[in-house]
């Protein structure tokens, strides 16, 4: 099953040619950080694909390696669903 993240993104948001960029914080109160950047860039390496994720911008590096964590466990799903 997958979950809806609980967070709030992309009031604002770009795209580009192979680039995503939005603005993220938590849906909470309680969880609420701060806005944050989420970049995710797509770049073709012969016949497979390059995913560059950064997500920028936390008020604290305690926040910083939090969200770590969790991209690394989404990142780990991905690389599941796609090998």
């Amino acid at each position: 099953m997958v979950l809806p993240p609980a967070g709030r993104g992309p009031e604002r948001r770009e795209r580009f040619l192979g680039r995503l960029a939005y603005a993220w914080d938590w849906e909470k109160e309680e969880n609420r950080v701060g806005e944050t950047l989420v970049t995710v860039e797509f770049e073709v390496r012969g016949d497979a694909t390059e995913v560059v994720l950064l997500h920028s911008g936390f008020p604290a590096v305690e926040v910083k390696e939090s969200h770590e964590h969790g991209w690394g466990a989404c990142v780990g799903h991905f690389e599941a669903l796609f090998s």
